[in-house]
């Protein structure tokens, strides 16, 4: 048997033994906390002033028969997306000065300007494959459907 483990038995060895000294000396009755002086008891009139009638009158007034989780919502109607708007963007021409978007619209192609009308709505903005287009408060965004597929050459 090597040192260390011969060391290392005798180590626990001896440990056991204090452990056992240890329980053998002490108290054998259970701890108990210290004594506190007591105070006389409180009064009802302390108690009752405590918990006033008018205190306790929400508690006997709330329903308790309601259901513990509140009901569902009910969902709100969704509003219908309007329709998408029967101009269609075919192209764009940017020139130095001035923007024009080729727009199709029942089947006639038309070419229009910032501040032109095409069917209900007027033209706001023309943009390099997009534009703005708008009818009342509502504006629209069209693209060229082919624009997306091009590079972004010279």
């Amino acid at each position: 048997m090597s040192p260390g483990l011969r060391f290392l038995i005798l180590a626990m060895v001896g440990g056991w033994v204090a452990w056992q000294a240890f329980a053998l000396c002490r108290p054998l009755t259970p701890w108990r906390p210290p004594a506190k002086s007591v105070s006389e008891p409180q009064s009802e009139t302390t108690v009752a002033a405590a918990l006033a009638l008018s205190d306790l009158a929400v508690i006997w007034q709330r329903d308790l028969h309601q259901p513990v989780v509140d009901p569902p919502q009910e969902p709100k109607p969704k509003r219908k997306p309007p329709p998408p708007p029967s101009v269609r963007l075919i192209g764009t021409v940017i020139e130095a000065e001035r923007a024009f978007g080729i727009f199709e619209e029942r089947g006639s192609v038309q070419i229009k300007s910032i501040g032109e009308s095409i069917g209900d709505y007027t033209v706001i903005l023309v943009e390099r494959g997009r534009a703005v287009i708008r009818a009342g408060d509502r504006e629209v965004e069209v693209h060229v459907p082919w624009h997306e597929r091009l590079s972004d050459g010279p």
